[in-house]
C-alpha cells in the first residue's frame, strides 16, 4: 500500500505503508511537475497528479512510478 504526498515544490513523495507494523518508509520522490501539487488520485495501479499550472501527469506504479502521459497546462 502507498501514500502519496504532494508538495508546494511540485514534487510527490511516495511512502510505502506496510500491511503489518509501523515501518512507513519513503519509497521515492517524483519530480516532474513544475508547480505546487494541487490534487492526486490513484486507482488500480495508476495515479493522476495535477499542479497549479494546470499540468496533469498519469503515472503507472510497479516497483517505481513511471510517467505514462502528460497534459501540459497553460496556467
Amino acid at each position: 500500500m502507498f501514500a502519496n504526498v504532494g508538495l508546494s515544490s511540485g514534487s510527490i513523495m511516495v511512502f510505502e505503508i506496510p500491511v503489518h507494523g509501523t515501518a512507513v518508509r519513503l519509497q521515492e520522490t517524483l519530480s516532474l511537475h513544475s508547480g505546487a501539487i494541487c490534487d492526486i488520485v490513484s486507482n488500480a495501479g495508476k495515479m493522476a497528479s495535477s499542479d497549479v499550472n494546470g499540468s496533469i501527469i498519469i503515472w503507472q506504479s510497479g516497483g517505481h512510478f513511471t510517467q505514462l502521459t502528460r497534459v501540459e497546462g497553460c496556467g
